[in-house]
């Protein structure tokens, strides 16, 4: 391996280090509460060093959704081989179930996180068009939702607002398990709980057709 690989590398490496940290402090400590200096600490690197990867603590949390969406993207696009688009749409369902359940904090992070200020959500929707890995995952779920109505394999009606049902649908349910609102079913796993409760919306949907 030459000097330029090896360089290369290691600072994918240190990059990498930087986000996991990021990861584990915004959830713990809140993301107001974490500083360039505390991220540095828990990598044992200096403030300054940081700096010489992202520009500010909202760029290393940028980075954190972008990577976050590009990985729920390749969970979405293992149903694109479904030719039927409303089975398409049921996997899609499954698929985003188990990128939470196997990506809990990226997920928290992405979706739920109440200490993520709302300058920061105004901020990834002004750059839309710069946040392709959102734009693609949303993107999927989109055209799945528009080849259904288009087949009449769901009732018409507006595609954004089709889209918006069935993703909030689906991220109610999580968000209640990721944040252990679901003590009121203390002998069943909550993983299971999630699956089985979607399986029951979908077999109900099936049913009426």
């Amino acid at each position: 391996m030459g000097t330029a690989e090896r360089r290369q590398r290691e600072r994918g490496e240190m990059q990498e280090a930087i986000v996991d940290a990021a990861v584990g402090l915004f959830l713990t400590e809140g993301y107001e509460q974490t500083s360039i200096r505390r991220i540095a600490e828990k990598i044992e690197y200096t403030p300054g060093a940081i700096y010489s990867y992202f520009k500010d603590k909202d760029a290393i949390l940028y980075e954190i959704h972008v990577r976050g969406f590009l990985r729920l993207f390749e969970y979405l696009n293992r149903a694109t081989g479904e030719t039927n688009p409303l089975e398409r749409l049921y996997q899609i369902g499954q698929l985003y179930i188990k990128f939470a359940v196997e990506n809990p904090q990226y997920y928290d992070l992405m979706f739920i996180g109440r200490s993520i200020p709302r300058s920061f959500a105004d901020h990834l929707v002004k750059d839309a068009m710069e946040w392709e890995s959102g734009a693609h995952a949303y993107g999927l779920l989109r055209q799945v939702i528009e080849e259904c109505i288009e087949k009449k394999l769901l009732p018409h009606g507006d595609i954004d607002a089709a889209s918006y049902a069935f993703w909030s649908m689906v991220h109610g349910m999580i968000a209640l398990v990721l944040r252990k609102r679901c003590m009121i079913c203390p002998d069943i796993k909550h993983e299971d709980l999630l699956r089985d409760s979607y399986e029951f919306i979908w077999s109900t949907m099936r049913a009426k057709k």
